[in-house]
């Protein structure tokens, strides 16, 4: 939960949820802003794991969307209950 409200802080945690797409169209300027925003929360979410549970992320470092799910896929199943 500390991460999602570090990532809402910094403006990043619509990216991270999905609900904002990279723009299709538009000027090459918004396009680049996104993808580095994109990068900015890739990168908090990858530091943020610890190094053994980095193995989960293999082939996604750079998508934030998908670190997110594979993050919430493997922690939440594997408590207990869930």
């Amino acid at each position: 939960m500390e991460m999602k409200a570090w990532l809402m802080m910094k403006g990043l945690w619509m990216l991270v949820s999905g609900d904002e797409t990279s723009p299709s169209t538009g000027q090459k300027s918004e396009v680049l802003d996104w993808k580095l925003r994109a990068q900015k929360a890739a990168g908090a979410l990858f530091l943020a794991v610890e190094h053994e549970q980095r193995v989960h992320l293999g082939g996604i470092e750079d998508n934030p969307v998908k670190i997110w799910s594979k993050l919430k896929e493997v922690h939440v199943a594997q408590r207990p209950g869930a």
